[in-house]
């Protein structure tokens, strides 16, 4: 198969090109929200909360990014980010509910790449 034919095949569409420019932005927002480290319950919270949530939120971005190229690292990536700030929204405001805010975007994002998931590399 030729690159013109595979390059061709990688339409992105509008909606996968949405779903990641949210992405991006929530890391961007998470990013503002954990480096206030303010921003959740106006609490001190520990060193280790504040680097983890800023490292969850810089791989959302460049998760983001890697799913913008077509990287299969980058959904993974975005899997552990979603994890990672599953724990630590639960450990900081004790509601499952806030579980629900990361599964639902690594969902539907997930959702919208699996027709498009052997395009892949």
């Amino acid at each position: 198969m030729s690159n013109k034919s595979t390059s061709h095949q990688k339409e992105r569409g509008w909606l996968l090109t949405i779903a990641l420019i949210f992405v991006a932005i929530g890391g961007l927002i998470s990013l503002g929200v954990a480096w206030s480290e303010s921003g959740l319950r106006g609490t001190e919270l520990p060193n280790w909360y504040v680097y983890a949530a800023v490292a969850a939120a810089i791989a959302d971005i460049i998760a983001a990014f890697g799913l913008w190229r077509w990287k299969k690292w980058g959904y993974y990536l975005f899997l552990a980010s979603s994890i990672v700030s599953i724990v630590l929204g639960l450990l900081v405001t004790g509601s499952a509910l806030f579980a629900f805010s990361r599964i639902i975007p690594f969902a539907i994002v997930g959702y919208i790449i699996l027709p498009k998931w052997k395009l892949f590399e």
